[in-house]
C-alpha cells in the first residue's frame, strides 16, 4: 500500500523497485550537482583570496618580508 494514498491498491514489488531506482539516481544527481557546487565555490574563494592575498602584499610592500609572513 502507498502511503497516504487513499485507495487501498497494493502496488507490486516491482514498481517499489521501479521507484527506489528513480530515487537513487535523482540523489545521484543532487550530489553530483553538488560537487559541482562546491567546487566552484572553492575555485571562486581561492581566487578571492589569491587577490586579497595580492592587494596586501602590495599595501604592506615596504615591509621586511619577515614581518610579512
Amino acid at each position: 500500500m502507498r502511503p497516504g494514498d487513499d485507495s487501498s491498491k497494493p502496488i507490486s514489488t516491482a514498481q517499489v523497485l521501479a521507484e527506489l531506482t528513480d530515487i537513487r539516481a535523482e540523489m545521484r544527481q543532487d550530489l553530483a550537482a553538488l560537487g559541482d557546487e562546491l567546487a566552484g565555490l572553492r575555485r571562486h574563494m581561492n581566487d578571492r583570496f589569491a587577490t586579497i592575498q595580492s592587494e596586501l602584499l602590495h599595501r604592506l610592500g615596504g615591509l621586511p618580508p619577515e614581518v610579512i609572513n
